[in-house]
């Protein structure tokens, strides 16, 4: 594989939107500047970028906006969104199920001071138990598509890392212990283990 010589992701020093892409990035061995800032630093940043919001990647001089978008770029552009047009889609349909689940995630963050407490009991006691049997039918084999991993498996770990993180295992993952034993499969990969070992420590 050649690597560019010249990526660059821009992002709040979180792990939010932009950590599957530094999972992505992580995984295919690529090196790239993970270029942070803190969130009182945003109004002098927020009108050089493409969508005003990020985060944002700059791809040898072209910028991408849209983590989605940036994240499904990352994956065909190294190799980790399936093999052929139908895993493709899969992959996709498992990013879907994980994005809806983290909707609920993004509305806490968003939520009046007020409102945060009853937006985090839906999320625990609602969409996560709603979404992990879903998510857990797809998991027939070691990944959730294929033989191999795609970036289906680091959406998937980035959400759950969060959660584990924030609430514990037991809300992460309830009684699916297929799901708690891949996220330690992920988290064990190598190149994933390095990227967790080195990574800023934050809150989210």
């Amino acid at each position: 594989m050649q690597t560019p010589t010249n990526i660059k992701l821009t992002y709040f020093n979180v792990r939010g939107r932009a950590e599957p892409s530094r999972l992505i990035l992580a995984q295919a061995g690529v090196d790239y500047e993970d270029f942070r800032f803190e969130r009182e630093d945003w109004p002098k940043y927020k009108a050089k970028t493409p969508c005003g919001q990020v985060p944002v990647l700059n791809y040898n001089g072209v910028e991408i906006s849209q983590s989605m978008a940036i994240a499904r770029f990352l994956a065909n552009e190294f190799g980790l969104a399936g093999k052929t047009n139908l895993e493709k889609a899969r992959a996709d349909m498992i990013v879907d199920c994980v994005g809806d689940m983290a909707a609920g995630f993004v509305a806490i963050i968003h939520a009046p001071e007020g409102q945060k407490d009853a937006r985090i009991a839906k999320l625990l006691n609602e969409i996560i138990p709603n979404g992990r049997p879903v998510l857990e039918k797809f998991l027939t084999d070691k990944f959730f598509v294929g033989n191999e991993i795609t970036w289906a498996d680091l959406m998937f770990f980035s959400f759950f890392d969060t959660i584990r993180m924030q609430h514990g295992d037991e809300k992460a993952f309830g009684s699916c212990t297929k799901l708690k034993n891949h996220m330690d499969l992920i988290q064990d990969l190598p190149r994933i283990k390095r990227w967790i070992e080195k990574r800023p420590v934050t809150s989210r």
